[in-house]
């Protein structure tokens, strides 16, 4: 069972048990997750398999079946595409949770990571204009440690060769 639906049913339980206080803010937290998943209690309690639909871009779709096939803990992935950016599959309420919780946190996290290595591909073939010391700014922590993995990144990186020719026709590198 997924550790999202076990963390609703606590929560449910708290709210059905809890005391004073304790009772009104778990009923609160259960309604806004019941609400944020557009589900209900009758849900909760399910592990029936019924069809999900999931709105995923032609980019995200590698990521999403990397994500799917985790979570069902299978190799292949049986799914349909009703529509463009569709998804169809048919899992347990607990699976669709999880998928849709878990790709939306890689799917950030793979975007950052991406935007990372777009540095370090600049900086490992050098494709950007000298700066002067006037340009440079104060680096925050934040900042220089990104620009840390920027580089260890771009260590990594093979840098692309240009060939450009030249009005005789003749090859020369940049």
């Amino acid at each position: 069972m997924s550790k999202l639906i076990e963390l609703a049913k606590k929560i449910k339980a708290l709210a059905e048990q809890g005391v004073d206080g304790e009772k009104e803010t778990a009923q609160r937290k259960l309604e806004k997750f019941l609400k944020d998943h557009n589900l209900t209690l009758d849900e909760l309690e399910e592990d029936v398999i019924n069809p999900y639909c999931f709105y995923i871009t032609e980019k995200q779709f590698k990521l999403f079946i990397q994500v799917v096939a985790n979570v069902i803990n299978r190799s292949k992935v049986s799914y349909s595409k009703p529509k463009k950016n569709t998804i169809k599959l048919h899992c347990t309420l607990a699976e669709y949770i999880e998928i849709e919780l878990k790709f939306r946190h890689y799917w950030k996290d793979y975007n950052d990571q991406l935007n990372v290595f777009f540095s370090a591909f600049i900086h490992a073939n050098d494709i950007y204009p000298e700066s002067s010391s006037s340009d440079r700014e104060k680096i925050t922590k934040e900042e220089l440690e990104r620009l840390h993995r920027i580089h260890l990144l771009a260590t990594g990186v093979v840098p692309t060769k240009i060939h450009k020719e030249l009005g005789d026709g003749k090859e020369t590198n940049i």
